[in-house]
């Protein structure tokens, strides 16, 4: 089996199996969002003394439509199976611009990645990429293609300063449900639990 494969070669660290978005489900033979999450519970959690799941979800690639929807499907099917498995939840959130994925990004996209995060009980939270990889057309990541900080960068270390003035509260308590509120400025807001 992989996981006894892995743990004879790296007997100290964690086997970790980052899940797809749901999105991707049927693509990869799944009859439903709901067997895939069962399927990798059961495989990748269920026997392991430390649960963990990971995903990787990015919201802005060019001409997406329903972002809000996907990522809120995404997190909350992560938040329900690790609640299921008490595992650790690590969402993974794009940080990169170009290429494939919208030509620029601003602090309010990253704010709203954070925080949708947190709101289905985020343990942790990664970034994709840290610089930009060999062969990848991106205008920028965390780095720009020199090294140097991006305004990325400086978008991430405000948010993660921010959040870990808090963190200790937030992590004390367990995701149970999320509430979705939803409109403007100039429009009546609607607050409903997320079903």
């Amino acid at each position: 089996m992989l996981i006894n494969d892995f743990k004879k070669v790296y007997p100290n660290a964690d086997y970790v199996v980052n899940l797809i978005p749901i999105y991707g489900a049927p693509y990869y033979g799944f009859e439903s969002n709901q067997d895939m999450m069962d399927k990798y519970g059961e495989t990748f959690m269920r026997h392991f003394e430390k649960p963990y799941i990971s995903v990787d979800i990015y919201p802005f690639h060019t001409n997406e439509k329903d972002v809000d929807m996907q990522i809120v499907t995404n997190h909350k099917a992560i938040a329900e199976t690790a609640k299921k498995y008490n595992a650790e939840k690590t969402f993974i959130l794009q940080s990169s611009a170009g290429a494939e994925f919208e030509e620029d990004l601003c602090e309010g996209d990253m704010r709203w990645q954070v925080y949708a995060a947190l709101a289905f009980g985020a343990d942790n939270l990664c970034y994709y990429c840290y610089s930009v990889p060999k062969g990848r057309e991106y205008n920028y990541c965390i780095l720009n293609a020199d090294n140097t900080p991006s305004k990325m960068y400086y978008f991430v270390k405000e948010i993660n300063n921010e959040i870990q003035s808090f963190a200790s509260a937030f992590l004390a308590y367990d995701w149970d449900k999320s509430i979705g509120v939803s409109g403007s400025v100039d429009q009546t807001f609607r607050v409903s639990p997320i079903e």
